[in-house]
């Protein structure tokens, strides 16, 4: 399956390779990092939101859920692995993979060089998501996974992954 998603001023468009809008990408809430996403009819189909699970000693361990609307259980839950120790101040810790328990089995997210995002099952690769550039649709390639709303989720984690590592200076 094929998608190009495009930044849209207030949305992403989730596109089929004819360029038709299938789905649109749009925040829950317009001050927190929820998205929804929804179909051609406008009805939300998943929500992906963030939330930190408590009881770790750094404070909390970063979750990402993706829900249908209907349902209270996650569908899919994610979590962040990073390289290096995020107790040192030195060297910043640095996001390396996103591990997703799924409907379609454990999933990896993992960067590769040039920003391209790689969709993993049992170690071997299924798809990919290609760079974020802001003029330029992304391109989502993906083999085991035939749900474009599904897809449209993992592109909204490779986000929140993206800007994991984003150092907010005061």
């Amino acid at each position: 399956m094929i998608l190009l998603i495009k930044n849209r001023m207030r949305f992403f468009a989730v596109c089929d390779p004819n360029g038709k809008i299938i789905y649109k990408i749009k925040n829950k809430r317009l001050w927190n990092a929820d998205k929804i996403i929804l179909n051609s009819e406008n009805q939300t189909i998943y929500t992906v939101s963030k939330t930190v699970a408590p009881g770790a000693a750094d404070g909390g361990t970063v979750r990402y859920l993706i829900r249908h609307p209907d349902e209270k259980a996650a569908i899919a839950t994610a979590s962040l692995i990073y390289t290096g120790d995020r107790q040192t101040i030195y060297q910043l810790p640095k996001v390396c993979e996103l591990v997703i328990d799924s409907m379609y089995g454990n999933l990896d997210l993992s960067r590769s060089k040039g920003d391209i995002f790689l969709i993993k099952a049992h170690e071997s690769i299924i798809g990919k998501i290609d760079a974020h550039r802001m003029f330029h649709p992304a391109v989502l390639t993906c083999n085991g996974i035939e749900d474009p709303g599904f897809l449209s989720a993992l592109f909204v984690l490779t986000r929140y992954m993206q800007h994991e590592d984003d150092l907010i200076v005061v």
